[in-house]
């Protein structure tokens, strides 16, 4: 799980990204409660997990780009002490 967290930190996701970091955020967000109710975890960052993002960033009172990246990230930290091993899977 560690490695997935660190992994995740290094770039940011964004529409067309595929795999399973991005599998891994689609979890969290649904995990959390800041998935729209479209979104299924398929590993493909798409319109319904850009908009999940968007959500997840609108609560976190960033800008809201639909990108997780580094200004969401740090916000993240923050606000959740970026709990990604207590993801529910």
């Amino acid at each position: 799980m560690a490695e997935q967290v660190r992994r995740l930190f290094e770039a940011d996701l964004k529409i067309g990204d595929k795999g399973d970091n991005v599998l891994f955020l689609q979890r969290w967000l649904i995990g959390y409660g800041y998935a729209i109710a479209a979104l299924i975890p398929d590993g493909d960052f798409g319109k319904m997990t850009q908009r999940s993002v968007i959500q997840l960033q609108q609560f976190l009172g960033v800008s809201e780009t639909g990108i997780l990246d580094q200004t969401t990230k740090s916000a993240l930290k923050i606000s959740h002490g970026f709990d990604f091993d207590s993801i529910p899977v």
